[in-house]
């Protein structure tokens, strides 16, 4: 059913979100936190119907008593501490590892209640991804106190367009 992995995989975005919204302070980030916690209880639900343990361990934020989630939390982290640009692209990393593995558990399910969930899910990981990529492309660069749009060739083509 892929809950084990799953719920420590959600914890760690839970974990990894609030970090860069306290960083950046991007509203998005905070949202997306609570839209994982609401998925995370979504599929604790399922593991409570199944009569399954919970894998995650209540600990504080960033921490993680396997040493693989460990380390890939600190290095979301540390490369996402960077710029907003590297914290948006992490972001959209943690969102599209999330579709190919929640793919991937769906097709092996045959029980509805999981299948909806899952389908939910990435439904709404495609979502988040997509919002995260819109952002980071409008993101403003400061270069020599000039702000610059990511799409500034767009814009230098469409009024070239208009001069003609």
């Amino acid at each position: 059913m892929g809950f084990y992995t799953f719920e420590k995989r959600k914890k760690l975005a839970i974990d990894a979100y609030q970090t860069l919204y306290e960083k950046w302070k991007l509203p998005i980030f905070a949202n997306i936190a609570r839209s994982e916690q609401t998925h995370m209880e979504a599929v604790g639900l399922l593991i409570d119907k199944y009569g399954l343990k919970d894998p995650v361990e209540s600990k504080g934020v960033g921490e993680f008593t396997n040493p693989k989630f460990q380390d890939l939390y600190n290095k979301l982290v540390e490369e996402s501490s960077k710029s907003i640009e590297s914290a948006l692209k992490i972001g959209a990393v943690i969102e599209e590892v999330d579709i190919i593995d929640l793919q991937k558990h769906l097709t092996e399910t045959n029980k509805k209640d999981i299948k909806l969930v899952y389908g939910n899910l990435i439904k709404v990981r495609k979502t988040i991804s997509w919002r995260l990529h819109q952002i980071w492309q409008s993101v403003e660069l400061s270069i020599d106190n000039i702000s610059v749009k990511r799409n500034m060739k767009k814009y230098q083509q469409k009024k070239a367009l208009k001069r003609v």
